[in-house]
């Protein structure tokens, strides 16, 4: 919580952002994954914070496989398997390792983390956790090509990435 630790003599830097507005279909089982990409430039070299939303609408959820990929080539799995039957509960989802509230162990559930919310059909899971950090990506240079990667691992249900954005501090 908190974000990650400064180094020693630094300073913000400029911050990147963009995004991808073009839909893309979310194939059902055995079809090739959804992907898309944006372009950060003009970045500072130093990747602090990484915040994403992702409007995504699908009927299973819970069939859903999730990864970020920055340019580097560092993999991050921000949902696998989650969200149940409960339809569209990315659509406009946060993503961001600090959204996290806390919450003391043991707990029942933990709106705040993607593994551990309480979902509902219809209603948007916002803000989440990620399942694997994306202080995985701290310290790498954000300026280049991100991808986002949807797979569908089960049959019976398809839907679609709508847009997704990304907030880079640098």
């Amino acid at each position: 919580l908190g974000g990650p630790i400064v180094p020693p003599n630094c300073v913000a830097g400029p911050a990147g952002s963009g995004s991808n507005v073009t839909p893309v279909a979310i194939p059902d089982s055995g079809g090739p994954v959804a992907t898309s990409t944006i372009v950060v430039a003009g970045a500072g070299p130093y990747l602090y914070d990484v915040t994403m939303v992702t409007n995504i609408t699908h009927t299973f959820p819970g069939d859903l496989d999730m990864t970020l990929q920055s340019p580097a080539g560092t993999i991050v799995t921000f949902s696998s398997d989650n969200g149940g039957t409960n339809d569209n509960c990315f659509a406009g989802t946060t993503w961001n390792d600090d959204v996290n509230p806390g919450g003391q162990v043991p707990y029942t559930s933990n709106d705040g983390v993607v593994g551990d919310h309480l979902y509902g059909i219809g209603v948007l899971a916002t803000p989440l956790a990620p399942e694997e950090a994306f202080t995985a990506f701290v310290g790498e240079d954000p300026n280049g090509t991100w991808t986002i990667t949807i797979d569908d691992d089960a049959a019976g249900d398809t839907g679609t990435l709508n847009s997704w954005s990304l907030n880079i501090e640098t």
